[in-house]
């Protein structure tokens, strides 16, 4: 399975790193998983289609950013890639849906993410070595 480094994933999305950085350490992302202190964060490439689903809803509709992740989550598991909305009774069908042409997202991030790995150096961690006079 590909993953990408924060740096590769934001600038693959068009969102500062520290946007990216924000959103995975304080939301649960699908596919996402917590690692150790001190390591660097690897994304999968199905978790970044599901921030790419969830960035457009965010702003696009101005959904909360949990709410658009969910969402979007939800939308990438499915083969159609629409979810239903807008009603908290579950007597009542859905008849309001949400829509995303989940593979065209794909197809312009994988376009994104192979420019990104294409200029994008990655940056070192850690403390710089000592210095020998």
């Amino acid at each position: 399975m590909r993953a990408y480094t924060v740096a590769v994933a934001a600038f693959a999305l068009d969102v500062p790193v520290k946007w990216m950085d924000n959103v995975l350490s304080h939301h649960s992302i699908p596919g996402l998983t917590i690692g150790r202190q001190g390591l660097q964060r690897r994304i999968p490439a199905e978790t970044l289609v599901v921030l790419a689903i969830a960035k457009r809803i965010h702003r696009a509709v101005g959904a909360p950013l949990a709410t658009a992740l969910e969402l979007a989550a939800a939308a990438a598991s499915m083969p159609v890639g629409r979810v239903p909305v807008g009603s908290d009774d579950s007597t009542i069908p859905g008849d309001l849906w949400l829509s995303a042409d989940v593979e065209a997202v794909r197809r312009t991030l994988d376009a994104r993410l192979r420019e990104a790995v294409e200029f994008g150096a990655t940056p070192r961690r850690g403390r710089p070595p000592k210095r020998v006079v």
